[in-house]
């Protein structure tokens, strides 16, 4: 009876989490060179459905895709470039599950969200922008310091890193900081396959000049970089301009 019991709740659970997906499924559309889901991009050999999702998610999108087997794109719209018939393809991850097409998306909506992408109102009225950002689709791997530039004063709003880690992520979220400024204790959110405290995430609210800062990160062992973002510690640097 125990054996029968265990079978019939890994069934009962594959079909919730079925479900879950058919619900959000919002169909298989067409993608091009100027992609129809730009928000953010990955890849892996490893990709499933869930995967996409919970990245895309912790990024604050609100519509995730998977394509052409082990690629993932977020965003907060779809569908710009109609439906499409090329939704065939395994995921590495899983080839229980289908993740899209050569140029074909299949597109889920994510049960909750809050869009950074394309900005958010801050307590002045003035909108989020992104400031700078680095990330990129290719496999990262550890380590080295990141500077970005400001060519008018900006208040720094949100400040991102990431720290994959051949998977395994970090134990706890440490410190992100601007050099010569300040540092301030990230809040930390799961990546791709729940990898833990993948992503790293403060809130300065910090009015800076024009000019060129570094952002310095207390695990720069596990401060993923890759040769796309030319050797550099993957970061994200959002904020708003400063009101005349």
């Amino acid at each position: 009876m125990n054996k029968i019991a265990a079978l019939l709740m890994v069934l009962f659970l594959a079909v919730c989490i079925s479900n879950t997906w058919a619900n959000s499924y919002k169909g298989c559309y067409r993608d091009s060179a100027s992609r129809d889901l730009n928000g953010y991009t990955f890849n892996s050999n490893n990709m499933t459905t869930q995967g996409c999702m919970d990245v895309c998610k912790a990024k604050g999108f609100r519509y995730a895709a998977t394509q052409y087997a082990s690629h993932c794109f977020c965003s907060n719209t779809y569908g710009k470039y109609g439906p499409s018939q090329g939704c065939n393809m395994k995921c590495s991850g899983n080839a229980a599950e289908i993740c899209g097409g050569g140029w074909a998306n299949s597109v889920y909506e994510l049960a909750s969200f809050s869009s950074p992408a394309k900005g958010k109102k801050t307590s002045a009225g003035a909108k989020e922008i992104k400031i700078f950002s680095n990330n990129n689709i290719a496999t990262v791997y550890n380590l080295r310091t990141t500077h970005f530039t400001l060519t008018q004063p900006m208040i720094i709003t949100r400040i991102a890193t990431y720290h994959w880690n051949d998977g395994k992520g970090t134990k706890a979220p440490g410190k992100i900081g601007i050099r010569g400024i300040g540092a301030w204790q990230a809040k930390g959110s799961p990546g791709m396959h729940n990898t833990r405290n993948a992503y790293w995430t403060v809130s300065p609210n910090l009015k800076l000049a024009a000019g060129t800062y570094a952002i310095t990160d207390s695990d720069p062992a596990t401060w993923s970089q890759n040769a796309k973002s030319q050797g550099l510690g993957i970061v994200d640097v959002f904020g708003r301009p400063v009101s005349k």
